[in-house]
């Protein structure tokens, strides 16, 4: 697979406007090089544009078929790419059958494909691959065959096949253009397919290239697209159309991200809930998400504050989503508890500020705070600025901590359907 010009040029306007941001991270779908051998100045535009000051020698070398491994690195990108060769360092993974590694679940940019999926069968595999590279508010960028290309790859793309993709996974469509190359192309249909009794004739042709931009506004699971109408399908065919947490009304992929460090015991009761969503399957999975929480350490450090939309250590969270503008959030789950496992530093007592992006009616004064079981002191919501914070007082003590947030009722009782109030972030004042 190789990034011509036009794709390095794109790059340059994903960079501009903020999509892949400095030392941001680039995911790529098949073992990518550089195919600039008649336009070398795109190469030195591009590592310009990421301030390396490269002289003609490299500019050259990474044009004449470089990997793209080096040219991302060169500008301080975290960068991956995964492919069945392992050519220029990806990791070897059959996109046929093989999902993300845990540990690079939701954790990029920007995804390319340039050029790649066209060569699969399991289109439905490669694009959930794709999906579940990109983390929310991050870019998927596709440059695949239109028309033409008879001999390339296995299939074709169509810009129904883009909208429906959107459509199904609640992407927001950047753009979508062609590239139409200007020379015919002729084949032979004999001495291609080599089949017996197959009638020999020529083929006139024009290759094309559908080049599409999507960003993930939801940390939902990949639905695939389908063109038909569902509604008279049986509930067996229906469900694969929709996302498991159509069905939960929580973020799968929280439990999933953990799967691997958790352990065996752990996936297996993931594995069930998924097959079979009951509340006694979720009630198990969840008792064992706690017991293994506790004994791992968590990533998220209060001190520097956490990004709910984020990939959490945590419990019961409805999905995080974006919008137009970069803001991000998460919901408190259907359940209305949502658990926090973070650390905190040893000190005296400090304030815990979360930062609240939407509320529906009166569940913003509904909002409570447990620390480690116990409901924290001194709580209240307070506005600054254009947002409403929960503010109350964590206790002085260093290690593991659990936050639970929870909806409480006017009667009294917890727990509330969820999509009445997302959380954006939340951190620790002195």
């Amino acid at each position: 697979m190789g990034i011509p010009p036009l794709v390095l040029d794109e790059l340059q306007g994903f960079m501009r406007r903020g999509i892949l941001p400095p030392g941001g991270s680039v995911a790529e779908i098949g073992s990518q090089e550089i195919h600039c051998h008649d336009d070398p100045a795109a190469v030195k535009r591009l590592l310009q544009a990421g301030g390396v000051d490269a002289d003609d020698d490299l500019t050259a070398r990474l044009a004449r078929g470089g990997g793209a491994r080096e040219l991302f690195t060169l500008m301080g990108f975290r960068y991956a790419s995964f492919d069945i060769d392992g050519m220029f360092g990806a990791e070897q993974l059959d996109l046929n059958f093989d999902s993300v590694p845990e540990r690079e679940l939701g954790r990029f940019d920007l995804v390319t494909n340039n050029g790649t999926t066209e060569h699969l069968a399991n289109q439905v595999n490669a694009f959930r691959f794709i999906h579940d590279l990109t983390r929310l508010g991050g870019v998927m960028h596709h440059v695949l065959p239109f028309t033409g290309y008879l001999t390339h790859g296995l299939v074709n793309y169509t810009p129904k096949f883009f909208w429906m993709l959107c459509k199904s996974n609640g992407y927001e469509l950047l753009s979508m253009r062609t590239y139409v190359k200007e020379e015919l192309e002729r084949i032979n249909t004999a001495e291609v397919l080599d089949a017996p009794g197959e009638p020999a004739g020529e083929l006139s042709f024009q290759d094309s290239c559908l080049i599409v931009a999507m960003r993930r506004m939801s940390s939902a699971a990949f639905v695939p697209p389908v063109d038909g109408d569902l509604s008279k399908a049986p509930e067996r065919i229906r469900r694969h159309y929709l996302a498991p947490e159509a069905e939960s009304g929580l973020d799968v992929g929280l439990y999933r991200l953990r799967a691997e460090e958790f352990g065996p015991e752990y996936a297996a009761r993931f594995r069930a809930w998924l097959a079979s969503p009951s509340v006694e399957a979720l009630a198990a999975l969840e008792a064992a998400y706690a017991a293994c929480a506790s004994r791992f350490p968590a990533s998220a450090d209060l001190a520097a504050g956490i990004d709910l939309s984020g990939p959490l250590l945590g419990l019961g969270w409805g999905l995080a989503e974006t919008n137009a503008l970069g803001q991000k959030w998460r919901w408190i789950g259907p359940s209305g508890e949502s658990s926090l496992f973070v650390n905190q530093a040893g000190g005296p007592p400090a304030e815990l500020w979360t930062r609240i992006h939407t509320a529906a009616g009166e569940s913003l004064y509904a909002l409570r705070v447990d620390v480690d079981g116990t409901p924290a002191e001194n709580q209240t919501i307070e506005r600054r600025g254009d947002a409403f914070h929960h503010r109350c007082v964590l206790p002085g003590r260093g290690g593991a901590v659990c936050i639970r947030y929870r909806l409480e009722g006017g009667n009294g009782k917890t727990g509330a359907p969820g999509n009445l109030i997302a959380l954006a972030d939340v951190g620790v004042r002195p």
